[in-house]
């Protein structure tokens, strides 16, 4: 069985373009730098391993004023989806880079915690975990 120029070709400009992609990938992957630790990857993190963490991390109250103004985190700055614009200023100029945030809410596993951390992640600054149980597993401690 004969294959046609323009298969031979087609086949040749496939091929080139799969090496590209994976020189792509190779070269994004050398520039992120090594693996993260599977607590990175899963994004949350326990209370005892945040307290642990050196540099101590950037605890973020995503709860509301009123929750957050009643008790919070020793240090913790209010950041929230509703005061995202006035409060990420502060927030972004308490954070070292290198440093973890640790976000938490009133639930535990809550929407709030999630979406401040998914918007801090952006500022590539340093990891951002969930803390796993919230807001009841701080005052649980």
């Amino acid at each position: 069985m004969r294959r046609s120029s323009k298969g031979v070709r087609t086949l040749r400009e496939a091929g080139g373009l799969l090496l590209a992609a994976a020189l792509l990938a190779l070269a994004a992957a050398w520039e992120r730098g090594p693996l993260q630790s599977v607590g990175e990857i899963a994004q949350e993190i326990t209370l005892t391993e945040a307290l642990h963490r050196q540099p101590p991390p950037l605890w973020i109250d995503a709860r509301s004023t009123a929750e957050y103004d009643a008790g919070h985190a020793p240090g913790a700055r209010l950041l929230n989806p509703e005061n995202w614009e006035q409060s990420v200023p502060g927030v972004l100029e308490a954070w070292e880079p290198g440093r973890c945030a640790v976000v938490y809410c009133g639930t535990p596993g809550g929407e709030a915690s999630r979406e401040v951390a998914e918007r801090l992640r952006t500022f590539q600054l340093g990891p951002v975990f969930v803390l796993q149980g919230g807001w009841t597993a701080w005052n649980r401690r």
